[in-house]
């Protein structure tokens, strides 16, 4: 069977968006400020390939060390030998303690916002619901205000400002949606879910070097701000699957426990939790994978973790050590993808 053939205005809309294509990638390559490669460039590439080629095998593990020093004589420097929580291997399990807390935390904390965000076509033309989520919105800006203010030093910026705005904003927006739903019996938009979906967006924003930075500054250094680092941003990722996979659940249980005359507690139990679980743990592993290889530069800011040593290594130009760093970093986060896997695939 001969394929019909393509109208005029369709072979000009491929070619319009061909030639659309092209200039765009004329100009982001436009903007890019390269003037050549530097003089040390060259010499800085051989250091570091020399380094991967020729890691630092002593920093893996300091017992192993003694171990070998002990039975065969090994006659490892002593630096390698009393270095214990400071090896590659300590580090490495510190940076899996760091993604699998905050991982947890958030896998945990994002179950409410996920039902917040989910849209629900029971409740869009309730307008008692829509007053309670205003007082929720209220609750939740004057609480941003108030770290706002205590984070600044107990003056106020123009955060307050945006807040109030946006607060504003909403109560307009809400309003505005009760009165269409008052005259045409049709609501414009879900308020409980726009309301959950803006505040995971929120969270969502701020990158986990940035929450890091932020953790750093108020709980002080260490491995406790890079679980809380993870667990706020994953809170905005996980609630947001959370949310897709409660959207497209099958209604059947809920029905049949409705009419059966199960109340919200049981249908939440017996029917709406077992359906969505196995989503729930298969985006928390999935996550888990993320938040590995983000856990792993999160010691650049001194969040803990094998970063911390990696930033270091890359300071002191000691590409020796960056060689086994980056191979420990390359072996684990490959071994978690592959258990990670295996297991998303017995829970599907």
């Amino acid at each position: 069977m001969i394929p019909p053939k393509k109208s005029f205005i369709s072979r000009l809309k491929n070619i319009f968006l061909i030639v659309l294509l092209i200039v765009i990638y004329i100009w982001a390559f436009a903007g890019i400020n390269f003037h050549g490669l530097q003089p040390m460039a060259k010499q800085i590439a051989s250091a570091v390939l020399e380094g991967f080629t020729h890691p630092e095998w002593e920093f893996v593990s300091s017992p192993l060390n003694r171990f070998l020093n002990s039975m065969f004589d090994a006659k490892i420097p002593e630096q390698y030998l009393t270095s214990d929580g400071e090896d590659l291997l300590a580090q490495i399990m510190q940076t899996l303690a760091i993604a699998f807390l905050g991982t947890i935390l958030s896998s945990i904390l994002a179950i409410p916002f996920a039902f917040l965000a989910a849209r629900s076509d029971k409740d869009k033309s309730n307008f008692s619901l829509k007053l309670k989520i205003l007082g929720y919105s209220a609750i939740f800006f004057v609480f941003a205000i108030l770290i706002s203010f205590f984070t600044n030093g107990g003056k106020f910026q123009q955060w307050p400002k945006f807040w109030l705005w946006l607060f504003i904003i909403e109560a307009i927006l809400i309003l505005f949606d009760s009165l269409i739903n008052r005259l045409m019996k049709k609501s414009v938009f879900d308020t409980k879910s726009y309301f959950g979906k803006f505040v995971l967006t929120i969270i969502r924003v701020f990158p986990e070097i940035i929450l890091a930075l932020m953790f750093v500054k108020a709980v002080g250094p260490g491995s406790f701000a890079g679980v809380l680092a993870l667990a706020v941003h994953s809170i905005g990722m996980l609630g947001k699957l959370y949310s897709e996979a409660i959207e497209n659940l099958e209604k059947g249980p809920n029905e049949a426990l409705t009419a059966a005359g199960g109340d919200d507690i049981e249908i939440l139990t017996f029917a709406t939790f077992p359906e969505v679980l196995p989503s729930f743990l298969n985006a928390a592993l999935y996550r888990f994978e993320i938040a590995v290889r983000s856990a792993s530069i999160l010691g650049m800011v001194g969040a803990g973790g094998i970063g911390q040593n990696l930033i270091f290594a890359i300071s002191t130009r000691n590409w020796s050590r960056l060689g086994i760093i980056m191979i420990g970093i390359v072996l684990m986060v490959t071994a978690i993808d592959f258990i990670s896997g295996q297991l998303r695939k017995r829970i599907v």
